[in-house]
């Protein structure tokens, strides 16, 4: 933590330095450990300059290797920080893609590693799509959606409906999970939205079909109580009538009754964020509306 609070401080000179002294931790111990991988994340939230002036190279190898390690502290923890590192580096982690995705992707595709790293490596793919933009989408786009789709999918099964016989962590991982991808897609529509390439648009377009049926069988699972989906939902809901309000698919599954009752319901909320997300939404749905008239 005390490397976050003097991070942007940090010097060139002494950066690279600490990042010596890191990779020093993980060779005197021969593996990636995770007292080494808490104090590079602490560094780089707080420093400054990270990729450009203070080189990563090696270190970045050991990320990779942590990200495949069989131990799950270690590999959830490699993911928050390629998430703080691409926050922080923006494009200038774009060398790295080709290094970071596959590993993430491999997570999230092993029914073998434990759930708890899914939701950070959805998150950190998340921010590699909103920060690098093309480099992310040209590459990893299809591959990242197929997989959220997948898990979309996989949340709204019979079996994974809220039960007196679930056990209670996974059912709190099922809703988690449910927020996490919603969040994820809004995320990367972000990202879509900024690149000049119509294959991007083209490419997420693909998957509306998935999307709208997740939002139509979680809506219909969970009703217009859960706060929290209602929230994502409808922001979700909001992006994806501004980016495509052309498709005639997209604004029959926004149309519908259930989406109406999503918004009446987040609006009835007291809090200004429900009623301002709720109006957006009704709106951006309505412009969509009168666009496809016209």
């Amino acid at each position: 933590m005390q490397l976050v609070k003097i991070g942007e401080r940090v010097d060139v000179t002494v950066g690279n330095n600490i990042i010596q002294l890191i990779i020093g931790i993980f060779r005197q111990a021969n593996c990636v450990t995770e007292n080494g991988l808490i104090a590079f994340q602490g560094f780089c939230v707080g420093v400054q300059g990270l990729g450009t002036e203070i080189d990563i190279k090696e270190i970045a190898r050991f990320i990779k290797f942590a990200l495949q390690s069989e131990e799950q502290d270690c590999a959830k923890l490699a993911c928050g920080i390629v998430s703080d590192m691409s926050s922080s580096m923006q494009s200038g982690l774009d060398q790295y893609l080709a290094d970071f995705v596959p590993c993430l992707h491999d997570i999230l595709r092993n029914e073998k590693i434990h759930r708890n790293i899914k939701l950070p490596a959805f998150h950190a793919l998340g921010d590699l799509s909103l920060n690098s933009g093309d480099s992310f989408n040209d590459t990893y786009l299809h591959d990242t959606l197929t997989i959220l789709d997948m898990a979309a999918q996989m949340t709204t099964q019979p079996e994974n409906h809220p039960s007196a016989n679930m056990e209670a962590d996974y059912a709190e991982f099922i809703r988690e999970l449910r927020d996490e991808i919603l969040v994820q897609y809004s995320t990367i529509l972000i990202s879509v939205s900024e690149s000049a390439q119509a294959r991007t648009k083209q490419s997420f377009q693909q998957h509306l079909g998935v999307i709208c049926d997740f939002l139509a069988k979680s809506l219909d699972i969970y009703g217009t109580t859960d706060h929290n989906l209602l929230k994502q939902a409808a922001g979700l809901v909001m992006d994806l009538a501004q980016l495509f309000n052309d498709n005639a698919q997209l604004k029959t599954a926004l149309m519908a009754p259930r989406i109406e009752g999503l918004l009446n319901a987040l609006h009835g909320y007291s809090d200004q964020e429900s009623k301002e997300t709720a109006t957006g939404a009704y709106e951006s749905v309505a412009r969509m509306c009168a666009a496809t008239k016209a």
